[in-house]
């Protein structure tokens, strides 16, 4: 599959489950609204991210960031740090900001800029590797959005077997056919 269907199919399931998305990367429920662009004006360097919501967790508001990778990209850390300094002067609320790595590698979870004696930037993020989450929980009682993810998460059972219980559970738990085929599609 090209890499622009994997963008889309992605950008897709997260318009459908950013809540379930942010919810796993949090590790607590949290609520989310989505954001409407405040500035419909031109801006000097057009800077698209992934998936920019407002989140609530007990109380307290910020935004979270996600970026969806599909293969490890060396610049990743100074293109988050500079969405996340747009989201966070556009917006003026802390930013969470998360890579999702879909493929497996590693990447730097931090990015530094010295100069001479001053450290200038010391920027950190969150980086989810699929390959090394322990997916049983989510293949088994995980919400169904997310099932999608399940497959790319370290398994017990064979992948045949993983594919399966996907299968099983959009079957069972999911009603429109439409958003059941979007599932089977990711």
């Amino acid at each position: 599959m090209p890499l622009a269907e994997y963008d889309l199919i992605i950008k897709v399931l997260a318009d459908s489950y950013m809540e379930q998305i942010a919810s796993f990367v949090r590790g607590v429920e949290v609520a989310v609204e989505q954001i409407e662009d405040k500035d419909k004006e031109a801006i000097a360097v057009q800077r698209a991210s992934d998936k920019l919501v407002k989140v609530c967790e007990n109380g307290y508001e910020y935004l979270m960031l996600v970026e969806f990778q599909t293969r490890p990209d060396r610049k990743m850390a100074r293109r988050l740090l500079e969405y996340t300094t747009m989201h966070h002067c556009r917006y003026e609320k802390p930013v969470y900001p998360v890579v999702i790595n879909l493929t497996g590698g590693r990447g730097e979870e931090r990015y530094i800029v010295d100069c001479a004696d001053l450290t200038v930037i010391d920027f950190n993020y969150r980086l989810i590797n699929l390959q090394g989450v322990p997916g049983r929980e989510l293949l088994y009682r995980g919400p169904v959005g997310l099932l999608p993810l399940a497959p790319l998460m370290r398994q017990e059972e064979p992948p045949e077997a993983v594919l399966e219980k996907c299968a099983s559970r959009f079957e069972t738990e999911v009603e429109g056919n439409e958003e059941r085929a979007t599932l089977y599609l990711a």
